[in-house]
């Protein structure tokens, strides 16, 4: 009896098309959303733009491309998506998100909280996807770019995103980390920014999306994102160029040790950062100092350690005195050490003026090759 129930089993495993599946041909796999906004006011409503994967076009028609672009206007995601399916014949999946673009407009109007609200309750979406924010434009537009390496542009947004760890210009910051740190600080953080080149044919990732109330406050550049990172971490490498006795030297970082440590004394807080970095020296312009010799080293890296205080300082000023918000992480780290402390400060107010002290230490454990 055994034998025959598991026999049944078995079978029913085995067949296709079970009650309630939905076969794979079946399905629209949407892999990108962008996410725009028309109106104003009472009347604003969502531009949505969805990326769909076609399974088979790869192989059956090479001329064309193997995904589609749809935008629709509705009130919310939902809506939307069903104004969607009524123009696909496939069943709308949300399985294979990879990547929601937001817009600048739509990330100044609406609540960022609203945004990823509706991503983390959708049983279809995984909290690996990426979220970008385009500066000067909209996330329609950039879905419409043509890919330079990938099939379709949400696979080339994803391949940027990944080498982000090698790519000091931006901030990598996924889905679930997004949504801890939100939730952490009260709507404030840095996420990717992408933009497009001038003829809008290519999309580029770097600087950065500064948020505060969840909805975006400002930008940083490139150069910005980099000295922010000496801070937020993150990044496995990065380079500093620096002048040493009328030659330059260019720095490559291989691995880095950051800790934010917070003092508490007498309702007053301050904070020590402490750097340590080891790479290795990449190139020498102008006069050449012999690296060989111990002391020519020790003078480098002081150099070094001197050159990444400055750059962190800046980005702690430019959190502090430009924009007034703490998308560095310091609250959270003060959150960690002191939860009491925290919770009876309006750590929004006291950011600003709470005095930061840099502490770095470089060193050189290669030098290259050498002939």
């Amino acid at each position: 009896m055994n034998r025959l129930l598991l026999v049944v089993l078995l079978t029913l495993l085995l067949i296709p098309g079970g009650c309630g599946t939905v076969q794979i041909e079946d399905r629209a796999f949407v892999t990108a959303i962008g996410l725009d906004t028309v109106g104003s006011g009472e009347d604003l409503r969502y531009l949505l733009t969805v990326e769909v994967y076609r399974p088979g076009m790869l192989q059956a028609r090479i001329q064309d491309s193997p995904s589609i672009i749809q935008t629709v206007e509705a009130e919310n995601f939902e809506k939307a998506l069903e104004w969607l399916q009524a123009r696909l014949s496939r069943i709308i999946t949300l399985s294979h998100l990879r990547v929601l673009v937001i817009g600048e407009e739509a990330a100044k109007e609406i609540n960022l909280r609203e945004i990823i609200d509706y991503f983390e309750r959708h049983p279809e979406v995984q909290m690996r996807i990426k979220i970008l924010t385009v500066q000067d434009g909209q996330a329609m537009e950039l879905l419409k770019t043509e890919p330079l390496f990938e099939e379709f542009i949400s696979e080339e947004l994803i391949e940027l995103t990944q080498q982000a760890g090698y790519l000091p210009l931006t901030h990598r910051n996924p889905f679930f980390k997004v949504l801890q740190e939100l939730r952490v600080t009260g709507g404030r953080g840095l996420l990717p920014r992408v933009i497009t080149t001038e003829d809008g044919n290519i999309a580029i990732l770097h600087g950065g999306a500064v948020f505060n109330d969840y909805k975006l406050a400002g930008w940083l550049s490139s150069k910005e994102v980099h000295d922010a990172n000496w801070i937020l971490g993150g990044v496995q490498r990065t380079s500093e160029k620096v002048e040493l006795e009328d030659g330059t030297y260019t720095y490559s970082m291989r691995r880095s040790r950051i800790n934010i440590i917070p003092h508490v004394e007498q309702e007053q807080v301050r904070f020590t950062v402490k750097i340590e970095t080891e790479g290795i020296v990449r190139q020498q312009q102008g006069r050449q100092l012999d690296l060989l010799e111990p002391n020519n080293i020790a003078k480098l890296e002081k150099a070094l350690s001197s050159m990444v205080v400055e750059n962190a300082q800046k980005a702690i000023v430019k959190s502090q005195q430009d924009f007034g918000i703490d998308y560095l992480g310091f609250g959270r780290a003060l959150r960690r050490h002191n939860r009491q402390f925290y919770d009876q400060i309006n750590w929004e107010e006291m950011f600003p003026s709470v005095p930061i002290d840099l502490e770095v230490n470089t060193k050189i454990t290669l030098t290259g090759k050498t002939w």
